[in-house]
């Protein structure tokens, strides 16, 4: 049914406006797609980093195959951890991008504060590349320490691209006017 089709009363009623009537910022709509893509790949690696645990449990169990490796049940619940901040950090960061796209205010502040937790990852992410390179290779591996090393780096600089671009794009001052 077409909308002057329906019988409604309030024909007066003022239709709500766009916040914003002028031209919109590239740079914030490419926050909030690359926020979109960053937080896919985060979710992917989450639920990849899921199922990892959840094999490596049902093996584990009270008579299972890791019952002879010290410390694997604290090593299992620091996984757990990691994984469920893994998968609540991708998850916000597609809300936050997609408060962006819709120019939200709430959008650009989470935005802003996932992104400053990405910074401190990509830190972390970065050491991780360096110590991955400091570490004795495995007898019969071939030479793996370079593949994790360009892992490592490649998520430090994602993470630290996705922190930069958020932060300079969001706090510009003419950006911050449409999302009031």
């Amino acid at each position: 049914m077409p909308r002057h089709d329906w019988d409604d009363d309030d024909y007066d009623r003022p239709r709500r406006r766009r916040r914003y009537e002028g031209e919109r910022s590239g740079s914030v709509t490419g926050v909030g797609v690359f926020g979109i893509v960053v937080g896919s790949l985060d979710l992917l690696l989450g639920m990849c980093l899921l199922m990892a645990v959840v094999i490596a449990g049902s093996h584990g169990g009270p008579q299972g195959a890791f019952i002879g490796i010290p410390l694997f049940g604290e090593v299992f619940a620091m996984m757990i951890i990691f994984t469920l901040i893994v998968l609540v950090w991708g998850s916000m960061a597609i809300t936050a991008s997609v408060g962006v796209l819709n120019r939200s205010n709430w959008g650009r502040i989470m935005t802003l504060i996932v992104s400053g937790f990405g910074g401190v990852a990509s830190i972390l992410f970065l050491i991780g590349a360096f110590v991955e390179l400091s570490r004795p290779a495995a007898f019969g591996m071939g030479n793996p320490r370079v593949l994790g090393f360009f892992i490592n780096f490649l998520i430090f600089a994602l993470l630290l691209t996705y922190c930069i671009w958020a932060f300079v794009a969001l706090l510009n001052r003419r950006n911050a006017e449409e999302f009031r």
